[in-house]
């Protein structure tokens, strides 16, 4: 949960920070007034995304009005780079809603469209801002390399863009390697290296600082917090829910919101004040329904039915861990069946109902056995693809020593018919000089037969 949480809200992160326009409430209005004033197509189609983007966290029904305006406008124009603009949104977008496949669907457009841009006669700023906004797609699409266990390959991916954003002369360049800072330390939080996790979104926070980005440093705030809760370092924890609290009140943005409030449910469960995290959880659950974050509720469910069981109020455990179950379901969170079931299963022992307890067990150990036979079978492929991999590699060796040597036989059999021909002429010349030369003797020797006899 802490991790499928931590990977949405940080989709959400770049959303915010690396866009065409900064997520802060106050500039709708503005942006609105620009958009009445505006005379020109260009200059209409970045408002419209730029409110898209601001509208998101608070309305995602008007958010979309403006995305699709947005788009109409902008494929009216045929203008690529707005096009890229449009499908990079929409790619975000889907990421937080959890379509990963739709998502990079719309991530390809959206390189495909920067590509052309770059590759066309545009204006040079046109140009520089589609090579950053292309290294923010490839990044974006280096996610699925971290679902699928390649850490180290996104890892790669994410530093080199890094390197574009670092060499770029764009206003919300520190913004963007906060950004990317964040999701090196998402790998290193996934691995369980939680040291290395704080190290970097210590020093994105530094990058967020300096452009005084309240929404950003927020983020920061509460994911140095989740660190610290993973290193049951509940102090230091408070410590920074503490310097993200004014912003978090100030801005009442729903996602933000919903992180901390889970946060705190968290370290109140670690401190074992079990009924001050079942408040925290609730909060939380009102938040994520704004949101219509479906996956959020049902995990903070199961965390209530969690804290009651510790409690010993076993009825009001079966009753959240019963409303968690149809949406764990529904959306086939595995790991969280697994969980729910385990823990129905202690409340119905704890309750002497022997035969339920039997039964969620046991479908709690399917989930499990199937869950590792699935990750066996990407164990396997993945290794099978190192094993392609490798042998493409040997394929390519074998066929450039192939061609030196067909090259080097070639050169062989030519210097041979070099020297055959060679060879040839200088016995056709040996040959024609000896025939002369016995030809002039016969005359000779004929001449002198001649002068004998007269």
């Amino acid at each position: 949960m802490k991790l499928l949480l931590r990977y949405f809200l940080l989709v959400h992160l770049v959303f915010v920070c690396l866009l065409h326009a900064q997520a802060q409430t106050h500039r709708i209005d503005s942006l609105q007034n620009e958009l009445k004033k505006s005379k020109t197509d260009t200059v209409t189609v970045f408002l419209f995304n730029a409110l898209a983007n601001e509208y998101f966290s608070y309305d995602t029904i008007i958010s979309k009005q403006y995305l699709e305006k947005g788009y109409q406008l902008a494929k009216k124009m045929n203008w690529d780079y707005a096009l890229g603009d449009y499908y990079q949104i929409k790619a975000m977008n889907k990421q937080i809603s959890a379509e990963h496949e739709m998502a990079h669907r719309f991530f390809d457009s959206a390189i495909f469209h920067f590509k052309k841009t770059i590759n066309s006669k545009r204006p040079k700023q046109e140009i520089e801002n589609a090579k950053l906004s292309m290294a923010t797609s490839l990044a974006e699409k280096a996610n699925i390399l971290v679902k699928r266990g390649n850490s180290k390959e996104a890892i790669g991916v994410y530093l080199a863009t890094l390197e574009a954003w670092k060499t770029s002369d764009d206003p919300r360049k520190n913004e963007a390697i906060g950004t990317y800072y964040t999701k090196i330390s998402a790998i290193y939080y996934e691995l369980n290296q939680y040291d290395k996790a704080l190290l970097y979104d210590k020093i994105s926070l530094s990058y967020f600082q300096t452009q005084s980005n309240e929404e950003a440093i927020a983020w920061a705030y509460i994911f140095i917090s989740n660190d610290f809760i993973a290193l049951k370092q509940m102090d230091s924890s408070l410590n920074y829910m503490a310097l993200a609290k004014p912003l978090v009140n100030r801005i009442n943005n729903h996602r933000i919101n919903v992180r901390y409030y889970n946060n705190l449910g968290q370290i109140s469960m670690e401190n074992k004040k079990y009924r001050t995290a079942i408040g925290y959880y609730e909060q939380t659950i009102a938040e994520a329904i704004i949101t219509n974050s479906h996956y959020q509720v049902l995990t903070h469910q199961k965390m209530i039915g969690i804290c009651y069981t510790k409690l010993g109020d076993y009825a009001s455990a079966r009753k959240y861990l019963l409303m968690a179950l149809p949406g764990a379901i529904s959306g086939n969170y595995v790991k969280e069946k697994i969980e729910i079931f385990q823990e129905l299963a202690t409340v119905e022992e704890k309750t002497n109902h022997t035969t339920e307890a039997y039964n969620y067990l046991k479908q709690a150990i399917t989930l499990r056995d199937s869950l590792n036979q699935e990750n066996s079978k990407k164990a396997v492929a993945e290794i099978e693809n190192k094993y392609q991999a490798a042998e493409k590699t040997k394929e390519i060796i074998q066929l450039n020593a192939d061609k030196q040597i067909q090259g080097l036989t070639i050169r062989q059999k030519s210097t041979l018919n070099y020297f055959l021909i060679g060879s040839l002429a200088a016995l056709i010349i040996v040959g024609f000089l000896g025939y002369r030369n016995l030809r002039h003797r016969h005359q000779l020797a004929k001449q002198q037969d001649q002068l004998q006899q007269q």
